[in-house]
């Protein structure tokens, strides 16, 4: 985040296993906290919380398989793919573990088992 004019960063895209994730991360400092949306939004919903949390730690929030910028996969997803997807991600950008979920619904539950 440019602190000066508050802005977000832009997009990303990773490839992952049979996918392309959309992904913003921004701030510094361990545990990283990952945000995951509920089914069917996209992450752009967290920019606000991102921002706020970016300024004591590092962030990382994302779009889902074939929601928002992120490509859609092959297949529908199970839960054990959203878990999957999201840990490639995090791997493909270096974020140490453990990391911090905190989740919209109870897709948080899913991807921290």
């Amino acid at each position: 985040m440019d602190k000066k004019s508050g802005s977000l960063p832009a997009w990303d895209v990773v490839a992952i296993g049979d996918t392309a994730l959309a992904y913003r991360s921004m701030g510094t400092g361990a545990p990283a906290v990952v945000l995951e949306m509920g089914l069917g939004a996209s992450g752009s919903l967290y920019d606000e919380v991102a921002q706020a949390i970016a300024v004591d730690t590092r962030v990382v929030w994302y779009d889902r398989a074939g929601l928002g910028r992120s490509l859609a996969a092959p297949k529908p997803r199970t839960v054990a793919d959203l878990a999957l997807d999201l840990n490639r991600l995090l791997d493909a950008l270096e974020v140490p573990r453990p990391v911090i979920l905190v989740g919209h619904l109870s897709l948080a539950r899913m991807n921290g088992q």
